[in-house]
């Protein structure tokens, strides 16, 4: 997001003259405190954020007057910021945050969750590897366990700062379940480079045919269209072009891992799965706070910014699955899939299977200074709340999956994706088809009892964000 601003109510311009004199009882001047170099620095860039989040913020009543703007400009970010907002973001770097947004990290490229096994033991499971990285490279699989993080044991005590060793150059030693015995075996420990990678959120597609039904399976990982020459949205669109062709008659929309992003490749998904929508009918509404309320009320394109509507779809597959939809959550599960979810509501039945999502019904826009090339900050502040097309938003506490439905993946050995052994895919089988599908059995090493602290999608800048892109001009 380039420009700093959507437009300006009024152009102020101060001009401070400082004047030193002495009165004819020679009163002294009064002592100007010099300030450091950094100090002033970061006084230019505190102005650049008050001035963006006293415009833009959701929440712009409740900024706090007379902070000290030559402190850090996160310190003072976060000054700023209002106490039940739990998502509003400031980074050092404008150019990581936009890189993360479309995927792009350092990192070997796996996730994983993080799990207190025991009273001081912290494992880390992998959750996912990323075709082409390193990770991937070394053969490891989703549902490795991780116990040791360059040759340290992980604990509750040193968990934090070890796992920021993972996005660099590290080794692991890790343990691998076997099929046969049930047991978990310890691997030879292997090293692992960081590189600058670039994921794609497709992670898999397929259709799984089973008692007549065909269904679609696709993994979702996050919502963005990419960098440049990446178009993700193309490479999905062609994606439901080919479920519509292999004649699909069910679908499960598998969003365990992905915790929001780009808003316009959120409603670009929803478009080939709700049933008989036009670009007519309503996805979305936003709410601002007052000031762009009026202003956009009172522009020629203002329903535009107020509303976001489906696209004319190219290959939807919503009347093909009858109106039905699965899809598969988690507690990293946020923003723009949560959008999503709610969203799609009012149009078809969403039956969601897993764990309670985050709870984000508030989206972003990305800011920069483009006046000031030396300041290098980026901020993504809170700019409006989500509803969808019957005006609901109350999803501050996340969704939460009903009775069956509700299923702790990290309860047994993970199994790989569109597997009937993953617990999650082989419950929305069980509700397609009618029959018990089972799923893997507890290992000792979960009959210990896990209980998740953590994941490293919590390290990606892209996290619990959902991205308003195209507004701001």
């Amino acid at each position: 997001m380039k420009s700093r601003f959507l437009f300006t109510l009024c152009l102020l311009a101060i001009s401070t003259s400082f004047f030193i004199s002495c009165s004819e009882d020679d009163t002294p001047a009064p002592v100007v405190e010099e300030r450091t170099e950094q100090e002033l620095t970061n006084q230019l860039v505190n102005e650049w954020v008050f001035d963006v989040m006293d415009e833009v913020y959701f929440w712009t009543s409740e900024m706090p007057d007379g902070l000290d703007q030559y402190q850090n400009p996160i310190t003072f970010f976060d000054s700023l910021v209002f106490t039940d907002d739990r998502f509003s973001l400031i980074v050092e770097s404008y150019d990581d945050l936009i890189n993360s947004l479309n995927g792009v990290t350092l990192e070997a490229g796996y996730e994983f969750a993080l799990a207190q096994s025991g009273n001081d033991e912290v494992v880390a499971i992998i959750t996912y590897v990323k075709p082409g990285s390193p990770a991937a490279d070394a053969a490891l699989i989703r549902g490795d366990v991780i116990t040791k993080v360059n040759g340290t044991t992980i604990t509750l005590n040193n968990y934090q700062s070890l796992i920021n060793e993972i996005f660099s150059n590290h080794s692991i030693t890790y343990l691998r379940y076997d099929e046969g015995s049930g047991t978990y075996s310890e691997q030879p420990s292997i090293s692992l480079d960081a590189v600058q990678f670039a994921e794609n959120p497709i992670y898999l597609d397929t259709v799984v045919e089973i008692d007549s039904r065909k269904i679609g399976y696709l993994v979702y990982n996050f919502f963005s269209n990419g960098s440049t020459g990446d178009n993700f949205d193309s490479k999905l669109n062609a994606k439901f072009a080919e479920f519509k062709s292999a004649g699909v008659t069910d679908f499960v929309l598998d969003l365990r891992y992905n915790s929001g992003g780009s808003i316009a490749s959120a409603t670009k998904i929803a478009s080939q799965l709700a049933p008989n929508v036009t670009s007519s009918d309503v996805f979305y509404r936003n709410q601002w706070n007052e000031l762009y309320t009026e202003f956009w009320q009172n522009e020629p394109d203002g329903d535009s910014r107020l509303t976001g509507y489906f696209n004319n779809p190219e290959n939807n597959i919503g009347t093909e699955i009858d109106g039905e939809l699965y899809i598969l959550t988690g507690s990293r599960t946020a923003s723009a899939s949560e959008l999503l979810i709610n969203g799609l509501d009012p149009y078809m039945n969403v039956t969601i299977i897993g764990g309670t999502t985050v709870g984000k019904n508030v989206g972003s826009i990305p800011f920069e200074d483009t006046e000031n090339i030396e300041n290098e900050y980026g901020i993504l502040p809170i700019v409006i709340r989500i509803a969808n097309a019957d005006g609901f938003s109350e999803y501050g506490n996340g969704f939460t999956p009903l009775g069956d439905n509700n299923i702790n993946e990290f309860n047994s050995p993970l199994a790989p994706f569109s597997s009937l052994d993953d617990p999650l895919f082989a419950r929305a089988v069980e509700l397609i088809t009618g029959s018990s599908m089972g799923g893997r059995k507890s290992s000792r090493l979960h009959q210990q009892g896990f209980t998740e602290i953590g994941s490293s999608l919590d390290q990606h800048l892209r996290s619990n964000k959902a991205i308003l892109e195209s507004v701001l001009k």
